[in-house]
């Protein structure tokens, strides 16, 4: 049960802290514990609403908390129990007929230690105000016999990665092939009207800068190509047609040097030439076994 309560505790004054920014510790509602007592058994202790500290731990029979200037701790017994603290420094305690209790207020950085004992045998209050050099550090847990703690500590502040520098964002220039391929598809499909096709590949041919053409190399075809498909294999035939007097256009993408893999109308009206000049039939286009037979025997 006490260690149940102590890590209730703990969940809810760590994520209470950490959200508010503040590493103080404030209880919010009233906390029964049952502790052991210096003197054997156990007892019932109330950790009360609006105290306030830097670290709690719970070692064997004592109580250890730490508190800053400003904070206040309050402890209170229905059983009656007599709280032993040291030092005494800037505390309180009252010893009733059925219930004591015990405040902590220090004015600089302490750390108390606190056992519970017999019940007390007297209605009198007593209290130490006087200040001495005595200050506390940070709470640790000793040896108590094999005891169990838990210890509430401040939470680091929490860090973030900056993100890198907007020069390291710089976009990247998709290839001029994969552009010529996208204004093809797109004058194709009408997109981009008839009658502004050859403006569009001129402005396209502007931006590539183009290439100077260079010697055909054989190819190797291992599919049909039609209209629509596209790969290297359509690059190369670009360039083979190209080379002959079947040129796939004269300016702009498919002109030679500036090849695509884009098999457009262009293409497919210099292959029909290119059929029907070498007896491939029907000459409609379509580059299929026959045209790769046809190619492969004029191609060495």
């Amino acid at each position: 049960m006490l260690y149940r309560k102590i890590l209730s505790l703990i969940v809810y004054t760590v994520a209470f802290a950490f959200a508010s920014g503040v590493y103080a510790i404030t209880v919010s509602e009233d906390i029964t514990l049952v502790v052991p007592k210096d003197s054997g058994g156990t007892g019932n202790v109330t950790l009360e609403s609006g105290s306030t500290f830097d670290s709690f731990i719970v070692d064997g029979s004592s109580l250890n908390v730490t508190l800053s200037s400003g904070q206040s701790f309050g402890l209170s017994s229905s059983d009656n129990l007599q709280f032993t603290r040291s030092p005494s420094t800037e505390t309180s305690m009252s010893c009733g007929s059925s219930t004591s209790s015990l405040n902590l207020a220090p004015t600089t950085e302490r750390t108390y230690v606190i056992t519970m004992g017999a019940a007390c045998t007297n209605t009198n209050t007593t209290s130490s105000t006087s200040n001495d050099s005595s200050t506390g550090g940070s709470s640790t847990s000793g040896g108590g016999g094999g005891g169990s703690s838990f210890s509430v500590l401040p939470l680091p502040p929490p860090t973030t990665t900056p993100p890198p520098p907007v020069s390291e964002l710089s976009p990247s220039t998709p290839p001029a092939t994969d552009l010529a391929a996208l204004v093809e598809l797109l004058i194709a499909l009408e997109i981009i009207p008839p009658d502004k096709a050859d403006q569009a590949r001129a402005a396209l041919a502007g931006f590539s800068g183009g290439t100077s053409p260079g010697a055909a190399e054989k190819c190797n075809f291992t599919r049909s190509l039609t209209v629509n498909v596209t790969g290297e294999d359509v690059r190369c035939l670009q360039q083979y047609l190209n080379s002959t007097d079947f040129t796939v256009a004269s300016s702009g993408p498919g002109s030679p040097g500036n090849e695509t893999t884009f098999f457009g109308p262009l293409t497919r009206s210099a292959v029909a030439k290119w059929q029907a000049a070498n007896n491939v039939s029907p000459p409609v286009g379509y580059f299929g076994p026959i045209s790769r037979a046809k190619y492969d025997s004029l191609v060495e």
